[in-house]
């Protein structure tokens, strides 16, 4: 078999349908067709290749080339690499020998298969760590991204770079993407990850108890819906909002519900998941009853006690959250969420079989220089506080530029101001509907951000529906019966026997994790202490005992394995999102390393005593508050 041969089967067991790119010789893709590769040795003896546009690789030291700029990267703290173009492999090879995981991305099929042809990468490309995406634009790296936490470096082969400008500057504006989005994560974990906790513990007994999204899945199926956000083009839709729901299933974001209430509605599905106490602010004195509430255990407090007519959760994105459920035996179900309330009602509807989707108020941006509906808490808050020097339309101007704003293209064709920040929301969009093709989601905004892939479509559009409100009401009344049941006198000894099971439950979930926190504090604290002694140990050799630092160093190996086992080690680590940033800067010495360490443990055990500690309140007192 030929070098290009063997790398193919390799990549047909791990993506056929890219080998069926490959193979058999795929058409020229643009007009003008890439120009072929020369191979050479380079002076080191390893394959280099050359082409029209220049060299691929070093024509001295290719492989050293990869490593030097691998190491660069991983210095800086990254966890993953793209590389843009695969060349020979070399810097892909270099990564995954540094336990980086990999994205290469390709533009062309013709070139990939040409780089494939000169050197033998069977190793690589069987690797699980890897993955190789072939696309003409930024979208299919974008979904090969997503699933990539972490921070990420980025490689470009020069060659690449010059043969396909075009793919390398879609290429590099979504790993830039990433990157922000990487790092906004990382700025609001480090600000509120503590408070977030705090709601866990707090919410724990509605976690162990409450019904997952999961059960809802599909109920709705081909009954429209009407996603209902808090941009400021809800303004227009709210005079017909009546109309509208006798047509379609109504989904509320926490921001909208004070404009549909000032209006008379309350949604069918109230959706709300921000952890912050401004977010609860917005639920404050706005009373919505017949609606069934979609939340997550990680809300402010009083948000799970608003009065609504049933609460389903989804599940967690924080590793406690996730761990509750999971030992209280209450599984919730996944929904997407891509940083605004809105991508979560969005998925929501999805998951309920709603077809299609309106999204109405989906603005992410400006529209007349407004950042919500007028009814919203921004805007009311905005024009209390008004005054003749400082006026509402000020506030409202300087909230507009808070996120380095820019001009794109509205809906109907013309510029609108948005912003980096809802930017990501827009893409997050995008590259969600790509994965559900089947999905039809239209944007009633057509003054607001042009999102690829949703549509604009009229008002009229939906009102011409027919109407299903009948419908809707009967599934709504079957889901929420069994919950009338449950409220009954009948079943009230069969509420309190479950009751008591679930707080046997909750208790007996809560009390293995503070013993398994409590373990990796212990062995925090002995692996400070390890390190102390190994660092002693180099720094006056002649002191220590010539088989001391070996024994230390085994021990050390000895808890990373007993760390990694725990179960509950990602809830310890949850603090500490830039792992980077914990270990502290590269060690050019053991010494550094064993200081590093030191650092590292001392933290993750202070961590796991603080989530102790918090937990212990829950076996203190079931009903704690604090």
């Amino acid at each position: 078999m030929t070098v290009l041969e063997r790398n193919l089967a390799v990549l047909a067991e791990r993506a056929p349908e890219l080998a069926r790119r490959l193979v058999p010789e795929p058409a020229a893709e643009p007009a003008i067709a890439p120009p072929p590769l020369t191979a050479q040795a380079a002076r080191d003896g390893q394959m280099t290749a050359t082409s029209a546009y220049g060299w691929l690789h070093s024509r001295y030291a290719p492989r050293l080339e990869a490593e030097r700029l691998c190491a660069a990267a991983a210095a800086k703290g990254a966890t993953g690499l793209v590389c843009l173009g695969l060349g020979l492999g070399y810097a892909a090879e270099a990564a995954l020998r540094a336990g980086l995981s990999v994205v290469v991305a390709e533009s062309d099929a013709r070139w990939l298969r040409a780089c494939l042809a000169i050197r033998p990468l069977e190793a690589c490309l069987a690797d699980p760590r890897l993955d190789l995406v072939l696309c003409l634009d930024g979208a299919g790296l974008m979904a090969a991204l997503q699933h990539r936490p972490g921070r990420l470096g980025s490689i470009e082969n020069p060659a690449f770079l010059a043969a396909f400008p075009l793919a390398t500057a879609a290429f590099r504006q979504a790993v830039a993407r990433c990157q922000e989005k990487e790092t906004i994560n990382i700025n609001t974990l480090r600000r509120f990850g503590r408070l977030w906790v705090r709601n866990l513990v707090k919410n724990a007994a509605a976690i162990a108890v409450s019904p997952g999204v999961d059960s809802l899945r599909g109920l709705f199926e081909g009954l429209p819906a009407l996603v209902l956000a808090a941009g400021p083009t809800l303004d227009a839709v709210l005079p017909q909002l009546a109309v509208l729901r006798q047509r379609c299933l109504l989904v509320c974001v926490d921001t909208a519900l004070r404009s549909l209430l000032r209006h008379g509605i309350e949604p069918d599905f109230l959706v709300t998941v921000d952890p912050q106490l401004y977010n609860a602010w917005h639920l404050h004195h706005c009373s919505s009853p017949s609606s069934i509430l979609i939340s997550e255990g990680a809300v402010w407090p009083a948000v799970l006690r608003q009065r609504c007519r049933r609460l389903f959760m989804c599940s967690s994105q924080y590793p406690l959250g996730r761990a509750l459920e999971e030992r209280c035996r209450s599984p919730k179900g996944t929904l997407g969420a891509g940083g605004s309330v809105a991508t979560t009602a969005w998925d929501f509807a999805r998951s309920l079989g709603c077809r299609p989707i309106y999204m109405a108020g989906l603005d992410l941006s400006f529209p007349g220089g407004q950042t919500h509906a007028g009814a919203s808490l921004f805007e009311q808050r905005s024009l209390a506080a008004g005054r003749r020097l400082s006026p509402a339309s000020g506030q409202l101007f300087q909230a507009s530029l808070s996120g380095q704003p820019y001009l794109a293209e509205a809906n109907d064709g013309r510029p609108v101001r948005t912003d980096k920040r809802l930017a990501l929301y827009a893409w997050w969009y995008t590259r969600t509907l790509a994965k559900y093709p089947d999905q039809t989601t239209w944007n009633l905004s057509a003054s607001g951000l042009a999102i690829s892939g949703m549509p604009v479509a009229s008002l009229d559009a939906v009102l011409g529906l027919p109407e299903c409100r009948a419908e809707l009401n009967q599934r709504l009344d079957r889901l929420c019966q069994s919950n009338q049941d449950e409220q009954s006198g009948q079943a009230a000894g069969r509420r309190a026997g479950q009751a008591a099971s679930n707080d046997q439950r909750l208790s007996q979930a809560v009390a293995s994790l503070v013993a398994e926190l409590d373990d990796i504090g212990r062995l925090a604290s002995e692996a400070v202490r390890l390190s102390r002694q190994a660092s002693a140990c180099l720094k006056s050799p002649a002191a220590a005992p010539s088989d001391a630092l070996p024994d230390l160093m085994t021990a050390l190996d000895r808890i990373d394995q007993a760390v990694l086992q725990n179960s509950a080690r990602d809830i310890a680590g949850f603090l500490f999102p830039d792992s980077h940033a914990l270990a502290g800067q590269p060690a050019s010495s053991l010494v550094d390393s064993l200081a590093n360490t030191e650092g590292l443990y001392r933290q993750i055990g202070d961590s796991a005593a603080w989530h102790s500690q918090l937990l212990g309140r829950i076996l203190d007192s079931p009903n704690a508050d604090e």
